[in-house]
């Protein structure tokens, strides 16, 4: 999907702002129905905060708790530093 492909770019590039926005834009189009989409709109939100030096425990929890429960393994993998 390319949302997700842009949103690890970002991530990649250590650009916080144009990260969380990506993740705000796939927050939206996931709605109720997307549970996996909505775990890497935590994802960016938790990534985005700790290249800011912010506290991304949280939201990187609730990444990973999705991730486990929708068998996302590039989700945990990515999102697993950020949780601990």
């Amino acid at each position: 999907m390319a949302a997700l492909t842009e949103l690890t770019a970002w991530c990649d590039a250590g650009d916080a702002p144009a990260l969380r926005d990506a993740g705000d834009w796939l927050r939206t189009v996931a709605g109720d129905e997307g549970t996996a989409l909505l775990g890497w709109a935590d994802f960016a939100e938790a990534a985005a905060a700790a290249l800011e030096g912010g506290d991304a425990t949280e939201q990187a929890r609730r990444a990973l708790s999705i991730a486990e429960a929708t068998g996302d393994l590039q989700l945990a993998e990515r999102v697993r530093p950020l949780a601990t």
